[in-house]
């Protein structure tokens, strides 16, 4: 009677340990992403005084919300006194797919007061939110035929590919949201 005990214990044992957790999130790899963004501020460029360094990998990054630009992080920015400063000193930040550079963003915050009609990070140091964007400030609907809008929309054609290129591997590292 132990014997068969002991086996319908076992049995439900593994048959437990068979059933699949929906709740539980599919672990991330992140030694295996290729992705890079590198900062570029200005005195360093123009002095040749610093080469790019890799802030962001695509370790750093939890996800890309593809709806609504926005990059999250898995320890923020906010975190670390270094790329915080970067931040605001940064010109633009590169993207790259190992070493091959994808396109450029100019870096934007809500401090800024000039209109950019190119490609931007923009930073929302408020609610610690990071958003790849079309253009700063951002353009209401009724702007949707301005010249500003057809500026930005030609300058985000030429970077559509290397753009694409992010997405997909981010795609394939698990990371679109």
């Amino acid at each position: 009677m132990k014997q068969n005990s002991l086996f319908f214990i076992l049995l439900f044992g593994l048959l437990l340990s068979g059933c699949n957790n929906d709740n539980n999130e599919k672990p991330l790899n992140f030694s295996e992403s290729k992705v890079q963004m590198r900062f570029v501020i200005p005195s360093f460029e123009r002095s040749g005084a610093a080469q790019q360094a890799a802030v962001f990998t695509g370790r750093s990054i939890h996800w890309f919300d593809e709806t609504t630009g926005e990059i999250k992080f898995q320890d923020p920015p906010e975190s670390s006194a270094m790329i915080l400063a970067a931040l605001k000193e940064a010109d633009h930040i590169d993207f790259y797919l190992g070493e091959e550079k994808l396109f450029s963003a100019k870096v934007r915050s809500q401090i800024h007061s000039d209109y950019y009609n190119d490609v931007t990070l923009y930073v929302d140091f408020g609610q610690q939110k990071y958003y790849i964007k079309d253009g700063y400030p951002p353009l209401d609907e009724s702007q949707k035929d301005s010249p500003a809008q057809k500026e930005r929309d030609e300058n985000w054609e030429n970077i559509k590919n290397g753009y694409q290129k992010l997405i997909d591997q981010l795609r394939r590292e698990d990371r679109i949201r």
